[in-house]
């Protein structure tokens, strides 16, 4: 019956808009009861927590061992509203683990709750293995082109557009456009002769983004919330040097103003101060790149996080 899932997921979803998670969690709680699994593992705290939230709530006599993982920013930025706020703590008390890629996360989850076993710190992707360039095939500024309520690309492409004669030789790429990115590219690219790519969201496949910050020099990522941000992890596994809003968790992972840069939302003045450290002679790329390469290495290996998964299973299962 997994045609159900599949063809019915969006109508569930709108009407649990109105009947507060009861409807999915009734399916959930269907399918749990059937298969007796010995373990639930929810991934993402919103569309998939609330809902088995709700279905753990119908079980009666199974109630298999749960084990949720925060994605991205969702307790960072959900736990300010009061509605979100109690949807999480009933969901996480009752988790018996709770695994999240931002030691943040944990702290937070903390207050909300405490019966569960903190799991180890785990990047969700799954790891990938770094791949460099040398620096002088580099000549691209990779900027995330999401403008939405979180993502805010029109910021970058502002602040590049203050220095334009700064970045001659530059190519400024932006990848997963929505319209609006679209729009201010072609308008700033006529206005300051700057060589701007874009790229509509999905036009790129996963291999043809990595080629992508494979010849970069710069990464840019810009949010008003994230987690760690795995598009900046793929980017210093290939090589570019990331400018990350310090929303994020980055600076878990990078040396702001060593092996990267950690700016403020919505201020164009440290982006572009960070963009032109990167281009200044002073700064020592070569270094940044090989100690980012170090720390993709041991803490963004795929099979060390396949068996960090796999620890969490068998610490659970029976």
């Amino acid at each position: 019956m997994s045609w159900v899932s599949r063809y019915f997921s969006l109508f569930m979803w709108a009407a649990d808009r109105i009947f507060s998670d009861w409807v999915r969690g009734a399916y959930i709680a269907w399918r749990i009861h059937k298969y007796q699994p010995d373990i639930v593992h929810v991934h993402e705290l919103q569309n998939a927590g609330y809902a088995t939230r709700r279905a753990y709530q119908l079980l009666r006599r199974v109630r298999p061992k749960l084990i949720v993982t925060n994605y991205g920013s969702e307790i960072v930025w959900f736990s300010k509203y009061p509605g979100h706020k109690k949807k999480l703590r009933a969901l996480l008390e009752i988790a018996d683990g709770f695994s999240a890629e931002c030691s943040r996360d944990y702290d937070l989850a903390a207050e909300l709750a405490t019966g569960f076993e903190k799991l180890l710190l785990m990047p969700v992707a799954g790891g990938l293995a770094p791949n460099l360039m040398p620096e002088e095939a580099r000549n691209k500024i990779t900027i995330k082109g999401y403008e939405n309520h979180w993502g805010k690309a029109i910021v970058v492409l502002e602040a590049l557009a203050e220095i334009s004669t700064q970045l001659e030789g530059m190519e400024l790429v932006f990848y997963s456009c929505n319209k609006p990115v679209l729009a201010a590219a072609r308008r700033v690219e006529r206005e300051t002769g700057l060589k701007i790519t874009t790229h509509n969201k999905g036009a790129l496949t996963h291999a043809q983004v990595l080629d992508l910050f494979r010849t970069s020099l710069i990464y840019v990522g810009h949010s008003l919330s994230d987690g760690i941000s795995t598009s900046m992890l793929e980017a210093m596994a290939m090589g570019a040097i990331p400018i990350q809003t310090c929303t994020s968790c980055a600076d878990e992972w990078v040396i702001d103003g060593k092996t990267g840069f950690l700016v403020e939302p919505n201020d164009t003045e440290s982006i572009n101060a960070a963009v032109i450290s990167v281009l200044e002679s002073n700064f020592d790329s070569d270094r940044a790149r090989s100690e980012n390469y170090k720390v993709i290495e041991s803490r963004y290996n795929p099979d060390m996080l396949r068996a960090i998964a796999f620890i969490y299973y068998e610490n659970f299962k029976g």
